[in-house]
Formats: C-alpha cells, structure tokens, sequence
C-alpha cells in the first residue's frame, strides 16, 4: 500500500512530550477512495501518542488510484508507520 502514496503528510512531534523520547511504529488500518482519498483512518497498535499524530498525518495523505482487472477501486488496508520523536 505504501507504494501508492503520492503525497505524505510528515507525523509531527507533539508538544505535550517536552523532553521525552519516543520511538518505535504504528499500525493503521485504512479506507482509500477511488479517487486515491484517505477516508478513514483507525489506529490499530502503537504508542498512544504517536499512535494519534499518525492518524492525523495519515488522513491527510494522497494515494494513487488501486486498481483492478482494469478498474479503479477503493481499497481497505494497513500501514506501518515508523516515528522518532528523539530528535
């Protein structure tokens, strides 16, 4: 599913973390148009704090349409987000 992002919307550190550290990934499930639009977006496995910047990153984000047999469709999926809030 990654390889039909078009435009992606960077997972921002919150600022209610200050100085602490987080790294790790995120799972989503997603809802794509078959225009390519995010139409929803559910947090399925993370750190609740990263987990919550993803799916507002992520219901932002542009795919290239899916198709198949010649059609485009809307599609169900995951997504693994990587985040390093350390820098």
């Amino acid at each position: 599913m990654m390889k039909h992002v078009v435009d992606k919307t960077p997972i921002t550190r919150p600022a209610l973390l200050g100085k602490n550290n987080l790294r790790g990934l995120t799972k989503l499930e997603v809802v794509v148009n078959k225009k390519g639009e995010v139409k929803c977006v559910r947090g399925l496995n993370g750190h609740p704090i990263a987990l919550n910047m993803a799916v507002q990153a992520a219901s932002k984000w542009k795919f290239k349409p899916f198709k198949v047999d010649g059609q485009t469709v809307g599609v169900l999926g995951c997504l693994n987000i990587p985040y390093d809030f350390t820098k």
